[in-house]
């Protein structure tokens, strides 16, 4: 949770409603490649303020940016393509 300005975090809702004042936008770029447990746990560990939305193929998620979600895209094996990053 490095970085993230902690004053925010007790008051922010579960997602939705978004939350998008004063957040770091943290990617987790280790995770590609990962099966989506792993990367589930590995993001609830370092950002546990935030919801993590699995995205499968061909799924489109919002555009708006959100400090309190995580979208990780996954293939048919479950495994993550793309960077997760919180937004």
């Amino acid at each position: 949770m490095a970085g993230v300005n902690e004053k925010y975090i007790p008051h922010w809702p579960p997602y939705p409603p978004c939350v998008n004042e004063d957040c770091d936008h943290t990617r987790f770029p280790e995770l590609v490649g990962k099966k989506f447990d792993e990367a589930k746990a590995v993001i609830h560990r370092d950002a546990p303020y935030v919801t993590i939305i699995k995205l499968g193929p061909d799924v489109i998620g919002l555009t708006d940016f959100c400090c309190n979600r995580v979208y990780v895209r996954t293939d048919k094996q479950d495994i993550v393509v793309t960077t997760p990053e919180i937004g």
